[in-house]
């Protein structure tokens, strides 16, 4: 499974009628702005609704036909999305739902049943690429909302476009970026 977007976003940043700011950094960039928000705020609506279902908002993914989202909170209001296309994607334009993944009340993984005939994308390679995102994230910068609370979310956004193409494109050559299981 390749990937095809990463973004980050705090929700807390924006309103509705300022969506473009709850936007921290997306992948690729040349991406429209209006297709990032609009990406952002599908993100952030699956998140608060899941929140209704489990207050612990333990909400890890959700897979379309075409793609499998995985979402990563590593620090409060920051919330790292990763966009995999999934395996036997076909349907062209087909955004439905097909499964969704949650932790339960013991930590462990819960999968949603896919609908008959589908087949769901592993998380594991995919999150373990959004953990060494962060790690090496954290490991250049230190606590992404510390720079966000003491300089301010544009310098976030600045530190952030500056390393992670790096980060990205160091993945890419080592083969660590690889999403399929």
């Amino acid at each position: 499974a390749a990937m095809q977007r990463l973004f980050l976003f705090d929700p807390t940043l924006g309103g509705e009628s300022t969506a473009e700011r709850k936007l921290i950094f997306f992948h690729p960039a040349s991406t429209a702005t209006q297709a990032q928000v609009k990406e952002v705020g599908l993100c952030e609506a699956l998140v608060n609704f899941m929140k209704t279902f489990d207050k612990t908002g333990a909400f890890e993914g959700m897979q379309t036909r075409l793609q499998r989202y995985i979402f990563a909170q590593p620090e409060p209001n920051l919330w790292f999305v990763l966009v995999v296309e999934a395996s036997g994607a076909s349907a062209a334009g087909d955004t439905s739902p097909v499964g969704s993944r949650r932790r339960n009340n013991a930590g462990t993984p819960k999968e949603d049943t896919p609908e008959a005939g589908e087949e769901q994308v592993s998380d594991v390679a995919p999150r373990a690429l959004l953990e060494r995102v962060y790690e090496m994230l954290r490991m250049c910068c230190g606590p992404l909302q510390a720079i966000s609370s003491t300089r301010g979310p544009e310098e976030l956004r600045s530190v952030l476009d500056e390393l992670l193409p790096l980060i990205l494109q160091a993945l890419r050559a080592t083969g660590e970026d690889d999403t399929s299981s």
